[in-house]
């Protein structure tokens, strides 16, 4: 399945239910900004549905009356574990906020430091967009087990031409096939420096690291 239409960035304005445009403070433009993170980190309408939507559509209405309310003040808890026991399939909830997290830094192709495409990736829903950044073979052959492999730490938005261009070797083997100024695009993929140390252990630690510290900051954490 494909991703949804790229609902991350808050616009300072929009259209109530009677088609009237309204004007958003920034205060109420990061309650909002809040409330869709905090949402979807924690699937909040995955149970409780139908309480759940009435607290926020009330919350809603007080934020648009009052300028303020307690929208998005619930808990969302994201750490490490998030991203090292999760894993990358295509078309389910994780994977979606994975690559909607990722799509907020404004990632670089670690190939040619080209912007990555954000509204092409997440439309076509296509694996080949993405990159093991230990490669699964050189995993396998190292005895670590599919569950590990394929953590939704271990993987970055690459484009199926530029992943042939860096193969299955292992991270400080390859390096020779990134930009020159790899050091200075891997922030905007929220990796780490440790990818070419070869030891995958320290990396995933590292960069699940990296990807809580950036989705709590999103959460307004």
């Amino acid at each position: 399945g494909s991703y949804p239409p790229h609902r991350a960035s808050v616009m300072s304005s929009g259209t109530d239910s009677e088609g009237e445009q309204i004007s958003l403070t920034d205060k109420q433009a990061n309650t909002i900004k809040q409330w869709f993170w905090r949402s979807a980190f924690s699937r909040r309408y995955s149970s409780a549905t139908k309480r759940n939507l009435e607290a926020d559509i009330s919350g809603a209405k007080l934020l648009r009356s009052a300028g303020e309310s307690t929208l998005g003040s619930f808990e969302a808890p994201v750490n490490e574990i998030y991203f090292k026991d999760r894993r990358f399939i295509i078309g389910t909830v994780d994977t979606r906020v994975f690559v909607l997290l990722l799509s907020q830094q404004q990632p670089k192709s670690i190939v040619n430091g080209s912007n990555i495409n954000i509204s092409q990736v997440l439309t076509s829903g296509n694996r080949a967009e993405f990159y093991h950044l230990y490669p699964q073979a050189y995993l396998r052959s190292a005895g670590v087990d599919s569950i590990r492999i394929n953590a939704l730490a271990n993987f970055c938005i690459l484009s199926a031409a530029d992943n042939k261009r860096v193969g299955s070797l292992q991270p400080s083997a390859y390096k020779s096939r990134l930009a020159n100024n790899i050091e200075t695009i891997l922030p905007s993929n929220l990796i780490p420096l440790s990818l070419f140390n070869d030891d995958f252990e320290q990396f995933l630690d590292d960069r699940a690291k990296m990807l809580s510290a950036a989705a709590n900051k999103l959460m307004g954490k």
